[in-house]
């Protein structure tokens, strides 16, 4: 989302309502257009404890949170 805003000739944004559930933020829609979040970082608001949630056991592999 956020390079989209930043360059004047993108056309598309792609939304994933499935990933709805794991983040804490929603994309912002108004009048047809995806609105940036003032938020600095990449415009995805991962929620860590909903990931958590649907981990497989077996599956995890070790991501920091930490920048």
């Amino acid at each position: 989302m956020s390079l989209c805003a930043a360059v004047p000739n993108a056309r598309w944004v792609e939304y994933i309502p499935q990933l709805d559930d794991l983040t804490s933020e929603k994309m912002n829609i108004a009048d047809g257009k995806a609105r940036p979040s003032d938020a600095p970082g990449l415009g995805i608001a991962w929620d860590f404890d909903a990931i958590d949630r649907q981990v497989v056991e077996g599956s995890r592999a070790t991501i920091s949170q930490d920048s």
